[in-house]
Parts: C-alpha cells; structure tokens; sequence
C-alpha cells in the first residue's frame, strides 16, 4: 500500500504542476503576442503617380500601421514590364525610398508595394507608369547658310517614340531664340530674322 500511495501522490502532484503551469499562461503579460486581427496595415505608391511619363528611377511610398506595440518591419517594390524584378525601400523622412536600377530600359511598368508588420503582410494598390530615359531625335530639315536682311524659315523634325514632344527650341550657341511651331506632318518650322543673331558665323 505504501507503494501504492506515493505513486498516487506523484502522480496527483504532477498534474496540479501542469494545470498551475497552464494557468500561468493565460496570464497578463506571460507571453502575449498581438492578433494578427487587431493589425491594420496600409500600404500605397505615392511616386511615380499612375500613368506619368518620367526618367526617374526613384520609388516613394507610404505604409502605416496602428495596433498595440508594433510597427512597420518591412517595405518592398515589384515592377514589371521590359524587365522585372523586386526593389527593398528603406525608411526616410515619413516615407519608403528605393531606386529601380540604372539598367532598366525605357517602356511601361506596373508597381506593387508589400508591406510587413509583425505577423500581418499587406499588398498595395498597382500603379502604371512609363519610363523614358531615351532622349527625342530631333534633326533640322532645312537650315539657311546666309542669312541677310530677310526672314527665313527653318525647319525641324523631332520625334520621341515613348513620351511624346512637348516643344522644340532653337537655340544660337548659348541664346535661346524661342520656340518652334508644330505642324501637322511631325515637322516644326521657325521664322528667323537676322535682327535676332549677331553679326558672324553662327553655330
């Protein structure tokens, strides 16, 4: 019996251990962790907006978060397009920084961010945009060799496969003599007078 009772003894003592250990982790403190429920994470694009022509290669983005005791861990970029790849921003002044590589050709990209904080991960919204890093080819069509008292047409022709030619400008050496007028054909025509120029070769 002696045996019997000891064993029972152990055995009783044993199980009121684990139930004390059980209730200690149900205790304030003892190991808490945040609900993944209680996380609410936002993640969004601020630059390059949506369908901007640009030849940055710089991505800003804004992510926040509230819920007791955390914060955002984690920011990151995927691009595709001509080419595609993953950007890691770092944290600066409010907002998420990261550069696309020098490398990448000009054409149309999508954006996504991904956001991590704690055990909560969050996509952003899509952003489109294009960018152009090749210069416009611009070449004259017509040019005067001499110009005396009277005016003269110029003619030019520019053209930029990706974003498009905003304006065409003449320019004598360092002088801007102004902009040119666009037709219809793609070429750009300028009135110039000899009052405009000094005297001499002009380049």
């Amino acid at each position: 019996m002696g045996g019997m009772e000891m064993r029972l003894r152990f055995i009783l003592v044993a199980n009121l251990a684990l139930v004390f250990l059980a209730s200690c982790s149900n205790l304030p403190g003892a190991g808490s962790t945040t609900s993944p429920g209680a996380i609410n994470l936002s993640v969004a694009i601020k630059s390059p907006l949506q369908d901007a022509y640009t030849s940055s290669l710089v991505i800003q983005v804004v992510a926040s978060v509230t819920g007791p005791g955390v914060k955002v861990d984690r920011v990151q970029v995927t691009y595709t397009g001509p080419q595609d790849g993953t950007v890691p921003l770092t944290p600066n002044g409010g907002t998420w920084q990261g550069m696309l590589p020098s490398t990448l050709p000009s054409g149309v990209y999508t954006l996504t961010p991904r956001a991590w904080a704690g055990s909560v991960e969050k996509p952003g919204g899509s952003v489109r945009f294009t960018l152009d890093r090749d210069p416009p080819n611009v070449s004259f069509v017509s040019v005067p060799t001499h110009l005396g008292q009277e005016t003269i047409e110029v003619r030019a022709r520019a053209t930029d496969t990706l974003s498009g030619v905003a304006e065409v400008r003449l320019f004598a050496g360092a002088n801007d003599l102004g902009a040119f007028v666009s037709l219809d054909n793609g070429d750009y025509t300028f009135d110039l007078s000899s009052s405009a120029l000094r005297a001499g070769v002009v380049n």
